[in-house]
């Protein structure tokens, strides 16, 4: 049952290193056929990127890495979703199971040890917070979970691949309640918006079992010293048991 293109990766990553090889050793005694070589290379690359299998790779791959950054974000902030957990594993049980080991033990997503500073208050984590200043920014949208709130929003600060941006949700009590950040990945299709656009959005949860009744997120600043608020405080709507199937594989339905 499983999809062809899924394998076109393993003769794909075969070939390269190989035809990349067979031109080295060629390149090597006959200069002027590096030219000829790099032309005809450049163009099935740029053509094998067209082919449909290829790009239904890409995009299977793409919705794997987003969807499995966003459900990796919310066990850290406690959210444990059976939607999201579905995301990352057909069965929604077993990752309920794997969890509170991985938390015990600090493995995967919770290697840093930021699990741990939920519910405690921020000037305990951080030297510095700005209440009176801003970062440019907006909360855009929240979304209902079974535990918890997904939090979408944006900041001027481009998307990097290496060191995203973070933040932080605070409380009415300035206790922290949730962790958000700008995945590397970019959003999941299902949540992207033209209110939300990829290139500057973040996505985060809210963590509901501490009873809040609002929230605001600040960007962490000063190489992880400081926290500078984004947007504006948002009250915790009412909030009802989501059913699992709030996620598909690759979309979030609202």
């Amino acid at each position: 049952a499983a999809p062809a293109h899924g394998f076109t990766v393993v003769p794909l990553a075969a070939h390269a290193p190989l035809i990349l090889t067979a031109a080295w050793l060629r390149g090597n005694s006959r200069y002027y056929l590096w030219f000829s070589f790099i032309a005809i290379f450049a163009l099935c690359f740029t053509l094998s990127g067209k082919a449909k299998r290829i790009r239904a790779w890409f995009a299977l791959a793409e919705n794997n890495l987003t969807n499995c950054q966003l459900a990796s974000l919310a066990f850290e902030s406690g959210v444990d979703d059976p939607g999201l957990m579905e995301t990352v594993f057909p069965g929604a049980e077993m990752v309920k199971q794997a969890l509170p080991i991985l938390r015990k033990n600090r493995l995967s997503t919770f290697a840093d040890g930021r699990t741990e500073w939920l519910g405690r208050p921020a000037s305990s984590r951080f030297r510095s917070i700005i209440f009176d200043g801003r970062e440019a920014g907006a909360i855009t949208a929240s979304y209902p979970l079974e535990s918890g709130l997904l939090v979408l929003g944006w900041t001027d600060a481009p998307r990097r691949i290496w060191r995203p941006q973070e933040l932080i949700f605070l409380d009415e009590q300035k206790r922290i309640v949730g962790f958000g950040r700008k995945l590397p990945g970019g959003l999941p299709s299902g949540i992207a918006s033209p209110d939300t656009p990829s290139s500057i959005a973040w996505a985060g949860f809210v963590n509901l079992s501490f009873q809040s009744k609002s929230f605001l997120s600040y960007a962490v600043e000063g190489h992880g010293t400081g926290l500078v608020p984004v947007g504006k405080p948002t009250a915790v709507p009412p909030v009802r048991l989501s059913p699992p199937v709030l996620f598909s594989n690759t979309t979030l339905l609202t």
